[in-house]
């Protein structure tokens, strides 16, 4: 039986939903971010990987806990580049 949003949101812990709205914060923020890397150290940070870190950390999150999804996604963040 396929749970729906409203009731997997429901069944989240609250520190999972802390650390989602963490990572939706840096999201929605990214773009300026991009900018100071740029103005301040002359990089550009695309990310070559689909989908983005955050949005696997998001999925890992969900899928496996809070602790297990940030390690996760901090594993894949520093293999990158």
């Amino acid at each position: 039986m396929q749970l729906s949003k409203t009731s997997k949101q429901n069944s989240l812990t609250w520190f999972q939903r802390l650390a989602i709205k963490g990572i939706r914060g840096y999201q929605l923020f990214r773009p300026f971010f991009r900018q100071i890397n740029l103005s301040i150290f002359g990089v550009h940070s695309e990310c070559p990987q689909t989908p983005s870190c955050s949005e696997f950390t998001l999925h890992a999150i969900r899928e496996h806990g809070t602790i297990a999804g940030l390690s996760m996604g901090m594993r894949r963040i520093l293999a990158c580049r």
